[in-house]
């Protein structure tokens, strides 16, 4: 073989390579681009999954929000009417205002209603921060009657367990004393 031979299949080879490299850099651009689009797809399915099961979870809360403060304004109603004076124009107004936030809570998505409330805390910072003591007051009584009433419950509860209890064993107490002679004779007829 002679030099110029081998200096043309160098050139072959060389121009060979230089095609490979580029296909070979063009598949890698092409793969990285595929990968690319298929990681960023993968990376919004799974974002707007978290936002649904965020959302739904949020639903959820705000409506579990709105029932305490449903409950909560029907205990404060239930107080104000038990109540004389100012205290009891208090506790009526803090109902009111409870039944109609639990109401806006309601029709309303957790984003306006974090934007309404940021947008009231800066325009009247001294209604929104006493709006907070009263929910917080009122939030404390509901907690304690329902704490109270929980108590009561359960003394009762164990008062009729002990009730039932010692009726029972003085029933068996009667029947063994029947059975054994020592003076009871039952029930007359």
């Amino acid at each position: 073989m002679s030099t110029s031979d081998v200096k043309s299949k160098f050139e072959e080879t060389k121009n060979a390579a230089q095609e490979t490299s580029k296909a070979a850099v063009e598949l890698a651009r092409e793969t990285a681009s595929t990968i690319k689009d298929e990681a960023k797809a993968l990376a919004e399915k799974t974002a707007k999954q978290v936002h649904d099961v965020a959302s739904e979870r949020a639903d959820s809360a705000r409506d579990s929000v709105a029932d305490v403060g449903e409950r909560l304004a029907r205990s404060l109603q239930d107080h104000a009417a038990d109540t004389r004076g100012v205290g009891a124009k208090a506790l009526a107004g803090a109902a009111e205002g409870l039944t109609s936030a639990s109401t806006a809570l309601r029709s309303q998505s957790l984003d306006d209603l974090m934007v309404r409330a940021k947008e009231f805390a800066h325009r009247n910072p001294g209604a929104f921060a006493a709006g907070a003591a009263v929910a917080g007051f009122a939030l404390a009584r509901f907690l304690r009657s329902s704490s109270r009433a929980l108590e009561a419950e359960r003394r009762a509860e164990a008062q009729t367990e002990r009730v039932y209890r010692d009726a029972s064993r003085r029933m068996v107490d009667t029947m063994g004393q029947a059975r054994h002679g020592n003076g009871y004779t039952g029930p007359r007829s």
